[in-house]
């Protein structure tokens, strides 16, 4: 299975894992980026419902804390290794995405093809994400 990506070049802090979901089809984690103060999430595989659930109410847990502690949430979703979802799944998303977001928030979507880029931005509120190929650049649009 997938393991967490990593990109130690483009942040230097400390990490630590807050949620690991992991299945015999998909790995879901949650980390936090202590220097940059970014939520970081890798997803990978086919999700089943039950996990996906369970992984949303992590992240906004995580997030929300961030939020209070910092005035805001930064993320970084990287979805290049996930295959694609169930629509019931995919429903799921798009309401636990296009439902938190607020004000100064930024999260940025890794993806990995322009074809994906092109059907994210169709489901989720672009107010508040937006979507890449390259994980460089996504971290340079989360930090500005």
């Amino acid at each position: 299975m997938a393991s967490t990506l990593r990109y130690p070049e483009l942040s230097s802090g400390d990490r630590i894992l807050r949620h690991r979901l992991e299945s015999p089809h998909s790995v879901l984690t949650i980390e936090t980026d202590l220097e940059s103060r970014v939520v970081i999430c890798t997803c990978a595989g086919f999700w089943t419902l039950a996990h996906t659930r369970e992984h949303f109410l992590e992240y906004r847990r995580v997030a929300t804390a961030m939020r209070n502690r910092v005035g805001q949430v930064r993320a970084i979703v990287d979805i290049r290794q996930s295959a694609t979802q169930s629509a019931e799944v995919a429903d799921l998303v798009e309401k636990q995405l296009n439902g938190f977001y607020t004000g100064q928030d930024r999260a940025a979507m890794i993806v990995e093809s322009s074809l994906i880029k092109m059907q994210m931005r169709r489901v989720i509120d672009t107010r508040y994400f937006e979507f890449f190929l390259s994980p460089a650049a996504a971290w340079t649009w989360v930090l500005a």
